[in-house]
Parts: C-alpha cells; sequence; structure tokens
C-alpha cells in the first residue's frame, strides 16, 4: 500500500501530521511496562482537552481514541527520524511521501483523518 498526492492525507494540514503520529508513538509506549509517574505523563500528554489544540476538531478525543499505537516498523522509521533533531524530526514526519508511509504501516491515521473531515463537514452543512 503507498500513499499518492492524490489521498486524502494531503488534505490534513502538514503541521498537524506530526501529531497524529506522536499520538501513535505514545500508544506504543503505553504498551510498555513504566512506572506510574511515567505513564501519567503520557496520558496527560494524550489530554488534547487541555491542551491550545481543544477547540481544534482535529484532536477530538474520539479522533484520539481511533489512533493506535504505532506498529515495530513505524517505530523504527520515527526512531530513524529522531536522529535529526526534534525541529527537523517534525519537519521530516510532515511530508507527504514520510506520512504516507507512517499511514501506510498505521492505517488508524488515515481513519483519524477522515473522521476529522466528516467532523468539519458536519459543521459546514
Amino acid at each position: 500500500m503507498s500513499i499518492t498526492a492524490d489521498d486524502e492525507t494531503l488534505d490534513f494540514p502538514a503541521g498537524h501530521r506530526d501529531v497524529l503520529v506522536m499520538i501513535s508513538v505514545a500508544k506504543r509506549a503505553l504498551t510498555a511496562e513504566m512506572p506510574p509517574q511515567l505513564r501519567l505523563r503520557f496520558l496527560q500528554w494524550l489530554d488534547f482537552s487541555q491542551k491550545p489544540y481543544a477547540h481544534d476538531s482535529r484532536f477530538t478525543p474520539e479522533i484520539i481514541a481511533a489512533i493506535g499505537p504505532m506498529c515495530d516498523k513505524g517505530d523504527e522509521l520515527f526512531s530513524e527520524t529522531m536522529k535529526l533533531g526534534w525541529m527537523e524530526c517534525f519537519r521530516t514526519i510532515s511530508r507527504d511521501d514520510v506520512f504516507g508511509v507512517f499511514v501506510a504501516l498505521n492505517p488508524s491515521l488515515l481513519t483519524a483523518i477522515r473522521m476529522r473531515h466528516q467532523a468539519f463537514a458536519g459543521r459546514a452543512s
């Protein structure tokens, strides 16, 4: 499965694509054993209701819930992009070709994008 420029993923703002990937990475981390305090920090980060994004329908609780944990290959790709440093990592993740790979590896990202499009279309009518 590959993602092309014709796919609906490109209709999702590049500046928010990295957030979708980070949600998936955080959910993967939550599947591992960790101290309760660290688990709480991951859960607090996922609580977007207290973030500047709270007014933004891109990150409703339903959309966040729809995103599954990152798979092994996606985690490897994320780890490689992290070697570039935070800022370059986020820019790289948001590129059409790289984000398309993350979506192909984790189709729940596409589900979240579709949910956002449906929510936005519902508000517009």
